[in-house]
């Protein structure tokens, strides 16, 4: 029999007995179909049987439109199974919460009902990179350039790339010398280090069995956030201390694996920066650095952000002078909801 003749008539019956389902049995149908051509050594990806074979949406992409709409009315436990299924899809296990901590989440989240619940670790440079690569893998939805990385990130040629890999490095330029910040509950400017450990003394983060610091953040999750046309700066000054990168990627993320990143370029402001920063017995065992000058004044260098990069289809994680000001420029609202 002509193999392209046989085709023709398979298709043929396969529509018919697909004119007998309801929608979820043709999607399961085309699944099997589809494995069964696999299995036989047939090019079932490429052939047409009556209309394209799609994928069944998973949980999370059914969950997601609901999600990320807030308009929507979602408990916070509906909130937290779309944050479970988005890490679980990143490959990243999510840590479950106290009695106690569960009830506060719960009342913030209902305190802001358009806003959502997202957590997110705090990731270091290559799992930071590595969870953005899993979207792209694993998202049919996403829009990442195939050819390119799906996180963009400086070089460490540059000094705050450097300080990128390396958080807890000081870089020296000159007689300068650089390090990263983060703003702590009480408004001081610490390292990483400091940092993370001042969010679990105030009660919202949360350590995981890996060892991971998470924050439980309630903020807008809208595909963008109001733009504020001010300085990197004060935009930078009016964030609280959960507003971290890893939470912005993470919504960055839940828009991929929703098919809805934004058509614009804009950026969004994390509490994290370059500080110039001045170094106690440097190069000894009791080196202590200070986020200030002799006099005692915090000098904020560079601003980190994340946003959509559509043009070159890829999640930009950059940093902005300071002192830089643009019509792209905002900050997503945000709490901790811990």
């Amino acid at each position: 029999m002509d193999p392209t003749k046989a085709v023709e008539q398979l298709g043929e019956l396969s529509d018919l007995m697909r004119d007998d389902m309801t929608g979820p049995e043709q999607a399961d149908f085309d699944v099997l179909l589809a494995d069964r051509f696999r299995l036989a050594g047939g090019a079932a990806s490429t052939m047409a049987v009556g209309e394209q074979v799609t994928k069944p949406e998973t949980e999370l992409e059914k969950a997601l439109p609901g999600f990320l709409d807030p308009e929507v009315k979602l408990s916070a436990n509906q909130q937290l199974e779309v944050n479970a299924r988005l890490w679980n899809e990143l490959g990243v296990a999510m840590p479950g919460l106290t009695e106690e901590q569960s009830s506060k989440l719960e009342a913030v989240a209902a305190e802001n009902p358009d806003k959502r619940i997202v957590a997110a670790p705090l990731l270091n440079f290559d799992d930071r990179n590595g969870v953005a690569e899993a979207a792209k893998q694993n998202f049919a939805k996403s829009q990442f350039d195939e050819k390119a990385s799906a996180l963009w990130t400086p070089v460490e040629t540059f000094l705050y790339g450097k300080l990128s890999h390396d958080p807890s490095a000081v870089v020296a330029d000159g007689k300068d010398r650089y390090a990263l910040g983060f703003k702590a509950p009480d408004g001081t400017i610490v390292s990483q280090a400091d940092y993370e450990a001042s969010l679990k003394a105030a009660g919202i983060a949360v350590t995981a069995e890996d060892g991971r610091t998470w924050v439980f953040s309630v903020m807008d999750v809208r595909v963008q956030s109001p733009r504020q046309n001010d300085t990197a700066a004060r935009i930078h000054s009016t964030l609280g201390p959960t507003a971290t990168e890893d939470s912005f990627l993470a919504t960055q993320l839940l828009h991929q694996a929703n098919g809805t990143p934004n058509p614009y370029w804009t950026v969004d402001f994390a509490n994290k920066g370059v500080y110039k920063v001045t170094v106690e017995n440097e190069g000894q065992e009791n080196q202590r650095v200070v986020y200030a000058d002799k006099k005692g004044r915090t000098n904020l260098v560079r601003v980190a952000g994340v946003g959509w990069d559509p043009g070159n289809r890829q999640v930009g994680s950059d940093y902005w002078w300071a002192r830089s000001r643009g019509d792209d420029f905002g900050a997503r609202a945000e709490v901790s909801g811990l």
